[in-house]
């Protein structure tokens, strides 16, 4: 099995949570607690969307880093996941995938033209945003350090 289907193992047994990070046009971090967005979808389930791998592959998935030896045994039936974030220009809202990143670019590489995806609202979007105390506390706690209780004040 390789690393990532370990890990992933290991957030569908509810020994991890899985996030993905985001750089934004103005270098800043953007962190999405991909468990909770699966979370949401269970409880408020929706239909997909056709996502257009092409543009999709412009856009985001070809700045994105991809394992590319799990590229060969990712299950391309499950859709992925975008967040919806407001566009700081006015436009319309941005939409980013968050999660399945490796299972759409496997798709585009297979010449497949259009591909499943879960879309949450911004206010869901806005739901799973991690900031950078709960990203701490979380890897504390995924890396076994005892921590059981912990408040995190403002300085």
């Amino acid at each position: 099995m390789c690393q990532l289907c370990e890990r992933s193992a290991q957030v569908f047994a509810g020994l991890a949570v899985e996030y993905f990070e985001l750089v934004d046009a103005d270098g800043k971090t953007l962190r999405f607690n991909v468990s909770a967005a699966r979370d949401i979808l269970a409880e408020a389930p929706r239909d997909f969307v056709w996502a257009d791998l092409p543009e999709l592959w412009e856009h985001q998935l070809a700045r994105l880093e991809v394992d590319m030896d799990h590229l060969t045994h990712v299950d391309t039936r499950i859709p992925a996941i975008a967040g919806t974030m407001p566009n700081p220009s006015g436009g319309p809202d941005l939409v980013y995938i968050i999660d399945g990143s490796h299972r759409l670019v496997r798709q585009h590489s297979e010449g497949h033209a259009k591909a499943p995806i879960f879309v949450l609202s911004a206010a869901e979007t806005a739901d799973i945003l991690i900031s950078d105390d709960e990203l701490r506390l979380t890897r504390l706690l995924e890396e076994g350090r005892g921590v059981t209780v912990c408040v995190i004040a403002a300085s």
